[in-house]
């Protein structure tokens, strides 16, 4: 299996790609670097498997853009409980893990895959239950 990967935020494509047990090594050998903050894995909604391409249900979760410092952190925090909460409800939370980013916001990844058709499904979700607009287009954006 290979992985595509940016050595770097700011890299433009076409990405790198490097066979799995290699990335496990740059990254091991990265230890320090990853803990410091200096470099960070960077995940993808969608990955091509045997010609088909699946999607990861992966949603940022961030404060309003309007916002700066403790109240973006805050409103983060408040759109993060809105969103277990409607996860919560269809039951469907546990497949999902919650991880602070390291700025001002969330991402909620699960590690099922899933095809187009339901991945939109699940964003239209998202949608309805009154999530909010930040949450729902960085989903939509990220997700090509």
């Amino acid at each position: 299996m290979e992985v595509t990967y940016k050595p770097v935020l700011a890299a433009k494509k076409p990405y790198l790609t490097i066979k799995h047990q290699e990335y496990l090594k740059f990254l091991s050998d990265r230890k320090m670097s990853l803990s410091q903050g200096d470099i960070a894995v960077y995940l993808a909604h969608k990955i091509i498997k045997d010609d088909q391409e699946l999607f990861f249900p992966f949603i940022d979760i961030d404060g309003d853009t309007n916002l700066a410092g403790d109240e973006k952190i805050e409103n983060a925090i408040q759109n993060l409980l809105m969103t277990y909460r409607t996860l919560e409800k269809t039951g469907a939370v546990d497949l999902f893990k919650f991880i602070a980013t390291g700025g001002t916001g969330f991402r909620a990844v699960s590690n099922i895959l899933i095809n187009e058709a339901t991945h939109n499904a699940f964003i239209d979700f998202i949608k309805l239950d009154g999530c909010t607009p930040d949450i729902t287009s960085s989903i939509r954006k990220n997700a090509a």
